[in-house]
This record gives C-alpha cells, sequence and structure tokens, in this order.
C-alpha cells in the first residue's frame, strides 16, 4: 500500500480510490491528474497509452483486491480517474483477502 494514502479495504470511498489512482499515476510520471477532479461526470480522457494500461490495471488489482477481466478494460471503466474509481467501488464487494 502507498504511504500517505487513506486506509484500503472494503467500504473505501470513490473519492479516497481516486486519490490513491491518482498519486499512483503522477508518481509514475502516467498522467498528471488533480484530487479535485474527480466529480460525478468524470474527468477529462486520462492520456494513458496501452502499456500503461497495464500497468494501471495491475495496480488496482494489487492495491484494492479487485480484478479486472480483458472485457473490464474499456473507456467506460478506465477512460477517466473517475470510471477507474467507480470500477474500483464497485468490485469491492467482491474483493479477494
Amino acid at each position: 500500500m502507498q504511504k500517505n494514502s487513506p486506509e484500503v479495504g472494503a467500504g473505501v470511498s470513490e473519492v479516497g480510490i481516486g486519490l490513491i489512482v491518482g498519486n499512483y499515476l503522477q508518481s509514475r510520471g502516467i498522467a498528471s491528474v488533480r484530487a479535485t477532479s474527480l466529480s460525478a461526470s468524470g474527468l477529462d480522457a486520462l492520456p494513458i497509452d496501452a502499456a500503461n494500461y497495464g500497468a494501471l490495471v495491475r495496480f488496482i488489482e494489487a492495491e484494492f483486491g479487485v480484478f479486472a477481466y480483458v472485457d473490464d478494460v474499456t473507456e467506460s471503466n478506465f477512460g477517466t480517474l473517475g470510471a477507474v474509481a467507480r470500477f474500483v467501488e464497485s468490485r469491492q464487494p467482491f474483493a479477494v483477502g
């Protein structure tokens, strides 16, 4: 788990997930995002290339204990920071561990 991040476990809020994922993206230089840009409508499209989508999927699987199937990796689930946060939040009841 990353330092200085909200506690990860069942019931992490969408905003908390967004902060963790946003910090990950920024720390890896994958995308520049602001925590305040998470909103009900999402965020501008994340400027992530195909290789970094794989890294993002591996990160959310390891960090939140959720599994993303190949068919889950769509623009509606991973196209914005808000979409990623909603996807992870929707899968939390099924998290491993």
